[in-house]
Formats: C-alpha cells, sequence, structure tokens
C-alpha cells in the first residue's frame, strides 16, 4: 500500500489519512494450469502516467541456441494489450541486432484498434447500452464479486502498513522490490 507524499495536503483530506492512494500485489491462481504463473497488479493515483496495460511477459528459454558464453541475455518477450484511450496489442519480441556479434534488442509489432477496427464506442457507453438491452456479458457475475471480497477482506481486515511516494513516480520503491523476483515491472508502452 502507498500514498502519494502530499495527499494529506488536498483539501478535505484527514491530516493523518491511512488511506492508501497507490496498490501494489502479486496474486495466484490456484488451478494446475496457472502453477507458478505470478500475477503482478500495480494502481495508484499522481504516478507517472495515466495508462491501463495488461502485460504476458513470456519465460525465457532453457538456452540460447546462437549466443556465445558470456553474451548479453535478451529481456523476456511481452504481449501488451493497452486499454483505455490509444487501444491496442503489441508484441514486443527480441530480436537479434545485424552483424555477428549475438546482441539482442528489441522490436515492437503493434496494432492500434481504432486504425484497424475502426472507432468503437467510449467504454461507459458501451456498458449503459448493454445495460439498457439486458446485455450481462460485460458485468461481472456476483459470484465472481464475491470470490474477489474474499481475496481482498483480509487486506482490509489488517491492512499492512503505507509507503510514500513521491508524484509523478511509479509508486514507492517497496513496490519494486515486490516485483524483482520476475524481473521488474513492465514499463507501460503508453507512458
Amino acid at each position: 500500500r502507498g500514498q502519494y507524499r502530499r495527499y494529506r495536503d488536498e483539501p478535505d483530506v484527514d491530516p493523518h489519512s491511512e488511506v492508501e492512494t497507490f496498490v501494489a500485489l502479486h496474486l495466484e491462481i490456484d488451478s494446475w494450469r496457472w502453477a507458478g504463473v505470478p500475477f503482478l497488479v500495480r494502481a495508484g493515483k499522481s504516478m507517472a502516467a495515466t495508462v491501463t496495460e495488461c502485460s504476458v511477459r513470456f519465460q525465457a528459454p532453457p538456452r540460447l541456441l546462437f549466443a556465445e558464453h558470456g553474451d548479453a541475455q535478451p529481456d523476456a518477450n511481452e504481449l501488451v494489450f493497452r486499454l483505455g484511450g490509444k487501444e491496442g496489442v503489441t508484441m514486443r519480441l527480441q530480436a537479434k541486432a545485424p552483424g555477428e556479434e549475438f546482441s539482442p534488442r528489441p522490436v515492437d509489432l503493434e496494432v492500434e484498434f481504432d486504425q484497424v477496427l475502426g472507432h468503437r464506442q467510449e467504454a461507459y457507453q458501451r456498458l449503459l447500452d448493454d445495460a439498457m438491452d439486458g446485455d450481462h456479458r460485460r458485468f461481472a457475475r456476483a459470484d465472481a464479486v464475491e470470490e474477489a471480497w474474499r481475496v481482498v477482506q483480509p487486506i482490509l481486515d489488517a491492512p499492512p502498513k503505507i509507503h510514500l511516494y513521491e508524484e509523478g513516480t511509479w509508486g514507492p520503491s517497496a513496490a519494486d522490490r515486490l516485483a524483482e523476483p520476475w524481473g521488474g515491472w513492465h514499463d507501460p508502452v503508453g507512458a
């Protein structure tokens, strides 16, 4: 849990407030299909940029076919879904740069939905239309909402301490330590 440093100076905010303006989580799904796959979530206010992305980071192969011992290890390949604003998908691949040496560099294959599929309704417009039509597909089911509360209720009952962070950053450094075992946080494409 985090709070940007000047939050308590905002109008109508208790100067001793423990309300978080940032959260970072490491979640796992209790299923054989997803065993060992970390889900890292980071969200907050007054951060470096306003973006909504889902990044799928692929595992590195067990050995690199053309690399010599001591060559630079490429970053993991990623599939990034951009939501809200500039919606689209980016496949970030590590490609060998031309030349004799094995030197990987990132290459982005990018699709913007507006360019390919045309302009769509705004998100709330779609939700309101679906609600008026009785279409339930974009809405959470009651059992999913109850399960989400089951997961977060222990945190709400015994919240961890608040870590302060500066406005315009990606949150407190404690969040960076949370993501270190999996190569750190993904830097948003839209930032």
